[in-house]
């Protein structure tokens, strides 16, 4: 992999862990205040959180792959 390809996929790869932690950070608000929202609104929110994350967590395996290959 070409050096500035390098640099700017370990910068991206930051950025999707800083993402991570603040939909980690936000699931747990959500978890510590459910009695603030209905179920059905809290069970929405939680699988939209999960949803996306999981979609970061993909994000974030394919860019090791491509990172170790190299």
């Amino acid at each position: 992999m070409e050096a500035k390809g390098y640099v700017t996929l370990r910068q991206r790869k930051d950025q999707v862990e800083i993402t991570l932690r603040y939909l980690e950070n936000q699931r747990r608000e959500l978890e510590d205040n459910v009695r603030w929202l209905t179920r059905p609104a809290y069970e929405r929110r939680l699988a939209l959180l999960d949803e996306v994350a999981e979609w970061y967590r993909d994000e974030l395996a394919h860019m090791d792959r491509n990172m170790a290959g190299n």
